[in-house]
């Protein structure tokens, strides 16, 4: 994503009906976090999501109904299933993030392949964003071959 102008103000915060927040006629951004990471995109070119998870054990039968029948079967036949699971999960959770329909939308989501995603009519573009070990974090976009910056914030 391109440069920008750092003194946008949240006063001028905004959210969308669906609840997505944004900056109007500025920057789109998007935050997730998980254990002690927190990870924000911020684009001046088109909508972002972005979402990180840690790696942890989860029970697949709370999420029948969000993944496809491909999506299943590569989780289950993965050689780390959990991984896998994560790396389909974060895809999904950025593109609804970014797209703003909510998560009540996972199940019409497909992922292609490993860089892109179909949410109804829109083609999302995708990158892993790799961070941390035991963290998985992706990125979606309206744009395909985003530039891409990553600035590490330690406090």
């Amino acid at each position: 994503m391109s440069h920008f102008s750092k003194s946008a103000l949240l006063d001028k915060l905004q959210y969308t009906a669906t609840g997505r927040p944004y900056l109007d006629g500025a920057l789109d951004f998007n935050i997730s976090h998980a254990g002690n990471l927190v990870v924000c995109a911020v684009s001046s070119d088109d909508r972002i999501g972005i979402d990180l998870e840690e790696v942890k054990p989860v029970e697949f039968s709370d999420f029948n109904g969000l993944f496809t029948g491909k999506e299943w079967e590569d989780i289950r036949s993965a050689a780390d299933p959990l991984a896998q699971f994560y790396h389909y999960w974060t895809i999904k959770e950025a593109v609804v993030k970014a797209d703003g329909v909510g998560i009540s939308e996972l199940n019409t989501l497909t992922v292609l392949n490993h860089e892109t995603a179909q949410l109804l009519d829109t083609t999302w573009y995708l990158k892993n964003i790799p961070l941390a070990a035991k963290y998985v974090c992706h990125l979606a976009t309206a744009v395909a071959a985003p530039d891409i910056t990553i600035e590490e914030i330690s406090l």
